[in-house]
């Protein structure tokens, strides 16, 4: 048998592998003189004959002025081009040019180098250098590791799953366990459906399970439920794994968490729905009495009272919506060491002007570390809200220092809180009057400091005490 007849068995081994790359539709393997030794195809060509001819002579003349050398050492060189509507990638093999004609150009060209190199150590039957064990061994531990290496990255920073075609999970990353609250061997056999949320109505699903069994990929947003009925949204892609024949044999999944994401965008929505409200609301009594008192209906006196009441309670909303509007921001704290009870006494001295009951004090002198204005804007907001419940009897604020904490008390003697929204007072938009952002800015404040704040009735039945707990202060 000649040297040629080997190569070209050689090389037709060669080119039943590289066809097993999905998107290699057709191998041409010409000569040095640029006579074809061979061509492989999936099913029909893309090219005919002649067409072919003519594509070899335009491959050896475009990677002969690329490299202009007739040798190649270590690593195949390849020029990559586009044909009409597939890509060609072309390299010198040996005495040999070899062409990939392809749908895309989706491959690695570092894979389908060893590919070829493991094909012409290992595969061919009339090489005189015997097959290297060792060497093949060693190649196969180190994608292995590589393997593991891709997989540990993942659970780094996604959530990962892979299951067979039928949907049962095989594989469950540490991500996808901590985030769904599974271990892993409650997710391994199950399918997906364990963390439904019922978000979703059968026809999502279906329409993803139409897309991946076509062999194709699917991205979509979905909202899961964890074991601990707790609720997560994630973006996620899924794409088909195949065997050797191109069946389906798995599926792959890959997640990122976006539930933060989609919080803020539904804060942002409510708090954009609630601004328009709150602002609408005191506005339209200023139109009203104006035009009540050009009207003589009223007196100028009594539309200048209702004015002015309606134009304090928009200037509240806004100070609101503009504090809340801050909060989302994140902006640092300014911390310093600060005397409380001067910050206490002088909101007192500014909420006793229009005061229906009188505001008393029983203070410590007691140093926080603190942002004063945020600090001050807590106080502003609890007095107020007292002063606005409160008709009768007195509003009373406390502070002292017991067990290495700063506990200080805002309690009035008005009609308390109702029970109903007591337990999520502090929540977002939870109010039975104003905008129902003020004491979720005093929470969050206070969160930043290192405190806490609480609510409760009092016991004898009149009025309600806000507790705050704050760390001491203590001096480097």
């Amino acid at each position: 048998m000649s040297q040629d007849s080997k190569k070209t068995i050689n090389l037709n081994d060669l080119s039943d592998d590289l066809l097993k790359f999905n998107s290699i539709q057709q191998i041409i393997i010409a000569n040095h003189s640029g006579k074809i030794v061979s061509s492989h195809s999936k099913t029909t060509p893309l090219l005919n004959k002649n067409e072919e001819k003519n594509y070899v002579l335009r491959a050896q003349l475009r990677w002969s002025t690329r490299y202009k050398s007739p040798k190649i050492m270590g690593l195949p060189k390849w020029t990559i081009t586009q044909y009409n509507d597939f890509f060609s990638m072309v390299t010198l093999l040996d005495d040999f040019l070899l062409i990939l004609l392809m749908k895309s150009v989706t491959i690695p060209i570092d894979s389908i180098n060893k590919t070829l190199q493991v094909a012409l150590k290992y595969k061919n039957p009339y090489s005189e250098e015997k097959p290297n064990f060792a060497n093949l061994k060693s190649e196969i531990f180190e994608n292995h590791r590589t393997l593991d290496s891709i997989f540990a990255m993942l659970d780094n920073f996604a959530i990962t799953t892979i299951t067979d075609k039928h949907g049962i999970i095989t594989y469950a990353n540490n991500a996808f366990c901590n985030i769904s609250k599974y271990s892993k061997e409650e997710l391994v056999g199950n399918s997906h459906s364990i963390i439904r949320s019922e978000h979703h109505p059968p026809e999502f699903f279906k329409h993803m399970w139409d897309v991946i069994m076509s062999g194709n990929v699917w991205q979509g947003i979905i909202k899961n439920k964890a074991k601990d009925d707790t609720f997560y949204w994630v973006q996620s892609t899924i794409a088909p794994i195949f065997d050797e024949q191109k069946n389906i044999s798995k599926f792959i999944a890959i997640r990122f968490d976006i539930t933060d994401m989609i919080q803020s965008k539904k804060r942002m929505s409510d708090f954009i729905s609630y601004a328009t409200h709150e602002i609408k609301t005191p506005l339209q009594p200023l139109i009203n009495y104006a035009s009540l008192a050009d009207s003589k209906i009223i007196s100028d006196h009594d539309a200048l009272e209702k004015i002015k009441t309606s134009s304090k309670k928009l200037l509240t909303s806004v100070n609101e919506l503009l504090d809340f509007s801050i909060s989302q921001n994140k902006q640092q704290m300014r911390m310093k060491k600060s005397d409380l009870t001067n910050i206490i006494l002088n909101v007192v001295k500014e909420q006793r002007i229009q005061c229906d009951v009188p505001i008393t004090t029983n203070l410590s002198q007691i140093s926080v570390l603190c942002d004063e204005q945020k600090l001050s804007r807590v106080f502003v907001n609890l007095i107020s809200n007292a002063k606005r419940f409160t008709k009768e009897g007195k509003i009373e604020i406390t502070s002292k220092l017991t067990h290495e904490k700063i506990i200080i008390t805002v309690s009035d003697t008005g009609c308390g809180i109702d029970s109903t929204i007591l337990p999520n007072l502090f929540d977002e938009f939870v109010t039975t009057d104003g905008t129902g952002i003020g004491l979720f800015l005093v929470k969050d404040i206070i969160t930043n400091h290192g405190g806490t704040i609480s609510a409760r009735n009092n016991s004898n039945g009149i009025g309600a005490t806000f507790t705050i707990i704050l760390p001491q202060y203590r001096s480097l």
